[in-house]
């Protein structure tokens, strides 16, 4: 179950990005994270989960979408469900998504924040760069017609000092690293903050972009100026995807390097319109 739930997490993934110019940059960082939290839901049916709720639904059964609506409007009566989904896991990623759960629900047993901070800080202490080369637009070289990326020269060096195979390294820079640190930023939980700053300075471009979602999450206004920061640095078609988190601050600062960032006026009026509907949760829908 283990390695189909990873493989399934990874064709849909690699289907993203196959298409990256087709969808919207605003949309491409919540398609990952809707992928990896909805199969992780769906995978608790796989290993036999039978949940119970506590309080009025007694001993009545409660199935794994049932499970997800309440997880997703801050249901706290799934708590003990999700304890015990978590007992019963074996694999890591059904573990880090039930742990990503119960922290966003409040469960302030360690345990769970520290599945979550392992994983996590392992991601954005790793110095493998960015495996793409970009074009002139900033853009990851490859279209639409499944013209192969360019691997960057500066991992194929990393990967040949390492002994690492190149498919199997970018693979886990994009879908790995990426989704341990997503797992922790997602939860709003202000015990991430300093994993999240490590983060920004992280060479993988994805790894910032959920810093800096993270830290908007939390609404730490120490992070503005980082967070810009690493757009200078980065690509301009990764420095929008990490400036969509400086228009969920407030402040002039924060919004006019947004503008700056983010040329296409359509997408930064759908993000706004995010951050005024939904507040810092929008970061991450």
């Amino acid at each position: 179950m283990g390695e189909r739930h990873k493989n399934r997490i990874l064709q849909t993934a690699q289907g993203i990005k196959r298409n990256n110019r087709r969808i919207p940059s605003r949309l491409r960082a919540t398609l990952y994270y809707a992928v990896w939290i909805g199969l992780v839901v769906s995978s608790l049916g796989t290993f036999g989960f039978q949940g119970r709720c506590q309080e009025d639904r007694g001993s009545e059964e409660i199935t794994p979408q049932e499970l997800n609506q309440m997880v997703n409007r801050g249901d706290k009566r799934a708590i003990p469900a999700l304890e015990k989904a978590f007992q019963k896991a074996t694999d890591r990623i059904d573990k880090e998504g039930i742990a990503g759960s119960l922290v966003r629900l409040g469960d302030k047993n360690e345990i769970y924040w520290n599945v979550l901070a392992q994983y996590a800080r392992a991601a954005v202490e790793n110095d493998m760069p960015f495996p793409y080369e970009f074009d002139a637009d900033g853009e990851i070289i490859g279209n639409p017609k499944d013209v192969p990326e360019k691997y960057a020269p500066e991992f194929l060096a990393w990967c040949k000092k390492h002994g690492e195979q190149t498919g199997s390294a970018a693979q886990q820079a994009l879908y790995g690293f990426s989704v341990d640190l997503l797992a922790l930023a997602a939860t709003g939980d202000s015990r991430g903050s300093e994993i999240l700053f490590r983060g920004l300075e992280s060479r993988n471009y994805y790894v910032a972009t959920f810093a800096a979602r993270g830290l908007a999450r939390l609404q730490d206004r120490r992070a503005i100026k980082p967070i810009i920061q690493a757009c200078e640095r980065a690509p301009a078609g990764m420095a929008k995807l990490m400036a969509e988190s400086l228009v969920f601050f407030d402040g002039p600062e924060a919004q006019s390097a947004a503008v700056r960032f983010i040329h296409n006026p359509k997408v930064l009026e759908v993000v706004r319109q995010k951050a005024k509907t939904m507040g810092a949760e929008g970061v991450f829908r």
